[in-house]
């Protein structure tokens, strides 16, 4: 990757920026750090979080995401962060930019470059691309009451030895809702209102402790 982001959107023959950065945006070497995976966890954490009250720089991490591709930083654990506000008629995802790199399936980030993002529209349905390992799928819907539904499914389960039990829970105020044998097949956990929640694929034998294969978490705010 070239020294600038501008550069590298030029290479692919795409759009520059639409605008100058503003005085307390990321400077294009930062964003370049990003794309290539090599920031410090705290600081892509605090440009993500820049990146949630600045629409110019909410575009451009959206257009480099789907226009030049993210690296996951090397130490980055394997799991999925969701953050959704509950509004009356869907869903806003607030933290877009991230998750349009890898995970954001359904409805796919739009191709942006010089063009102003708007605020994030509602969605009745929001589908996501798993970390794996039995959690392969995650989906967050609306329901008619005003609450979520939280869906995971896994197109390739892990191997596991004959005496071993494949569960998913969904941990609630620190409570397990935990549905067993899991089979894969898709799985409901509902009404979900706001509030933090942690999805976890588990692995059980007769007189051993369930060990964790995957995890995902679900904030939803309103």
């Amino acid at each position: 990757m070239t020294n600038t982001i501008d550069q590298a959107f030029l290479s692919k023959g795409l759009p520059a920026r639409a605008h100058a950065p503003g005085a307390n945006c990321p400077s294009d070497e930062f964003l370049a750090s990003y794309a290539q995976g090599t920031l410090p966890e705290r600081e892509r954490e605090g440009l993500l979080t820049h990146a949630l009250r600045c629409s110019d720089c909410h575009e451009l991490l959206g257009a480099i995401a789907q226009s030049i591709g993210v690296r996951r930083p090397a130490t980055a654990p394997a799991g999925l962060h969701i953050v959704a506000r509950l509004l009356r008629n869907g869903l806003q995802l607030l933290n877009e930019a991230e998750l349009a790199v890898h995970a954001l399936l359904v409805p796919p980030a739009p191709a942006l470059g010089g063009v102003r993002r708007t605020p994030a529209e509602a969605r009745d349905l929001l589908i996501f691309r798993g970390p794996g390992s039995g959690l392969d799928e995650i989906e967050v819907q609306v329901q008619a009451n005003g609450t979520a539904r939280l869906g995971v499914r896994a197109m390739h389960l892990p191997e596991l030895r004959p005496d071993e039990i494949l569960s998913v829970l969904l941990e609630v105020d620190g409570a397990p809702r935990e549905k067993r044998p899991y089979n894969g097949d898709l799985v409901h956990f509902a009404p979900l209102g706001a509030g933090s929640y942690r999805v976890r694929v588990t692995v059980r034998a007769p007189g051993e402790p369930a060990r964790d294969l995957a995890e995902a978490r679900l904030e939803l705010k309103t």
